[in-house]
């Protein structure tokens, strides 16, 4: 870990400024936003439901490219003081070919967590809880080196117990849905951590001010988490919205990648509604990084409002 630096009376850092992350702070617990990378998808499967026109306006009304769309996969830390708590593990290199035989160019830049942690001070050594929110490859494809050795060989791991279930199954037991979605990087690490992992429902506490929130519909067990300190909280709702603009606007449309369309798009309207409604900082794993920033009510939507990425000097 990188020596601890005073930021203010109550506040004291154990991670360095670097580039491909950015720390903050909820109460007392430090936080940190890690950048895997990004991937690329057509622009058309963040609106899976809706006509391409309708996509291609909403898009070019934000000044976004109108065909495809890439976005940011973000991995947060949280330092508790007694624990490092890694929620989500990015997708490695030598998995990306196991997604699918589109994976290499759609996700060329994903992978890059352990190199941003490293750089901000934190080695694989250091951490010792690991949440996995769910069993899509760019949340569990971290999990495991190329040699099939844990990328984080301390820590002990948590997962919802209907994902875990889903996504070990052998072939053959699953829908086509979830042998669509990438189950065969799943597979391939969720195996590695069966003896150190705990399988858990949704409201549990992981670590002091980490509890895990029920958002399924992405997957069977999907879950989004709450970060909480003194009088303020974190709410991060990982992959109940696929986009930043697209998901929020026209909340009745749906990821392609979304298993079950209608309890996501129900999940979405809980925790979004609850965003704006509380006021707290909201993290999305897929949202422009730092990931994070606030969500403003609309009439039938809502609207995101960035945080502005501001260096710690």
């Amino acid at each position: 870990m990188s020596s601890i630096t005073t930021l203010g009376a109550d506040r004291v850092s154990r991670f360095k400024d670097a580039f491909g992350s950015y720390r903050f702070f909820v109460g007392s617990l430090e936080c940190l936003a890690v950048s895997d990378g990004a991937l690329t998808f057509p622009a058309a499967w963040y609106a899976a439901n809706a006509q391409p026109a309708d996509v291609e306006a909403v898009l070019r009304a934000h000044y976004l490219p109108t065909t495809q769309v890439t976005n940011q996969t973000t991995c947060l830390l949280v330092s508790t003081g007694q624990q490092l708590v890694l929620i989500d593990t990015g997708l490695k290199e030598h998995l990306k070919s196991a997604v699918s035989s589109a994976a290499p160019s759609q996700l060329r830049l994903l992978g890059r967590l352990q190199e941003h942690l490293a750089q901000a001070g934190v080695q694989p050594g250091d951490i010792d809880t690991v949440v996995l929110t769910h069993g899509h490859p760019d949340h569990v494809g971290g999990l495991t080196n190329a040699d099939g050795s844990l990328a984080f060989p301390n820590a002990h791991y948590f997962m919802e117990r209907t994902d875990w279930t889903t996504f070990t199954a052998p072939p053959g037991h699953t829908s086509a849905a979830v042998e669509a979605s990438g189950i065969a990087v799943a597979r391939l690490t969720l195996p590695a951590i069966k003896d150190r992992v705990t399988l858990i429902d949704p409201g549990q506490e992981i670590a002091p001010g980490v509890h895990t929130l029920a958002a399924a519909g992405h997957t069977p067990g999907h879950l989004g988490l709450i970060v909480s300190s003194g009088n303020e909280y974190l709410l991060h709702v990982c992959d109940v919205a696929a986009h930043h603009v697209l998901s929020l606007e026209h909340p009745e449309w749906y990821f392609a990648g979304d298993l079950d369309p209608q309890t996501s798009m129900q999940s979405r309207r809980r925790l979004f509604d609850r965003g704006a409604v509380d006021g707290p900082r909201v993290f999305a794993s897929h949202f422009p990084f730092p990931s994070l920033g606030h969500v403003v009510a609309r009439a039938r939507s809502w609207h995101w409002e960035p945080e502005v990425y501001t260096w710690q000097y």
